[in-house]
């Protein structure tokens, strides 16, 4: 009697051994079965920002003008002007091979807060359209919450009447001395106000460009959640080629240039267009 159950405990333990010599094979094989039903789950990249697609062996550079050409995308190249340039002979600008202008709409004090328009605005407009050249405008923002933000737009709009614009409204927010007001707002708020133009120009039949260095776009306002409003206006200097691999559709590409029919400095853009 003890022999037998001797025996069989021994059997149980042989048993016992073979089975957790087996489990690891046996749990796989459960896992492949429970999983064997199920989608595979997609792959995200790690950057949520949209990627620019340019080839920058297609970029060329004649008498101060950049431009680019290939089976995606064609170019135009321009300028950006405010008061500061005074008065221009915009035919002068136009037989230099400049075929767009931003025009500076006005500002909001970045210590005041109160709503400017530029001094040559109107002037620059009109003759800048008369000489033959697509016009675009621009704001410079100081806005600190949703109803300012929506007030400039408003102040924009008034600004531009009737007038046809032939570019996405420029978004230009920016700090200037340590003491602006834009400096109570942290990543979040600064992407908020941009977001807030954006929907009611939108809503007024205008595409938005945002506008800022390399730093400013990667950093200070979150792109990925702005992406799907607005273009971006990209300000990087001495370089052969933008360094952000981030998407774009402008490249403000000095802030010194020199053009036919401007007396002094001038900055310079290229403006990517999807053919």
């Amino acid at each position: 009697m003890k022999k037998r159950r001797r025996k069989r405990h021994k059997r149980r333990i042989r048993i016992g051994r073979v089975f957790l010599l087996f489990l690891p094979v046996i749990l796989s094989a459960v896992m492949v079965f429970s999983l064997s039903g199920k989608e595979e789950e997609p792959e995200y990249a790690s950057d949520p920002v949209y990627l620019n697609d340019y080839d920058y062996s297609h970029l060329s550079h004649n008498n101060g003008l950049y431009s680019y050409e290939d089976d995606a995308y064609t170019s135009l190249p321009g300028i950006d002007v405010s008061y500061s340039q005074a008065s221009v002979d915009w035919q002068k600008v136009y037989d230099s091979g400049v075929r767009f202008v931003l025009i500076r709409a006005g500002y909001r004090g970045y210590s005041s807060g109160e709503l400017h328009e530029d001094d040559r605005f109107r002037e620059n407009l009109e003759h800048a359209k008369a000489a033959g050249l697509l016009t675009g405008v621009y704001w410079f923002s100081s806005a600190v919450t949703k109803e300012e933000a929506e007030e400039e737009a408003d102040y924009v709009l008034d600004l531009i009447g009737g007038e046809e614009i032939d570019l996405p409204i420029g978004f230009d927010m920016e700090y200037v001395t340590d003491n602006d007001r834009i400096r109570v707002l942290d990543q979040e708020g600064l992407t908020a106000m941009a977001l807030a133009f954006s929907r009611r120009m939108k809503e007024n039949g205008h595409e938005v460009m945002v506008y800022g260095s390399q730093y400013w776009l990667e950093n200070q306002i979150r792109m990925s959640e702005l992406q799907d409003e607005v273009s971006f206006w990209l300000a990087s200097y001495n370089v052969s080629s933008p360094d952000t691999v981030h998407a774009f559709s402008m490249w403000q590409y000095s802030e010194s240039g020199s053009v036919e029919g401007i007396d002094g400095k001038v900055d310079m853009d290229l403006w990517f267009i999807r053919k």
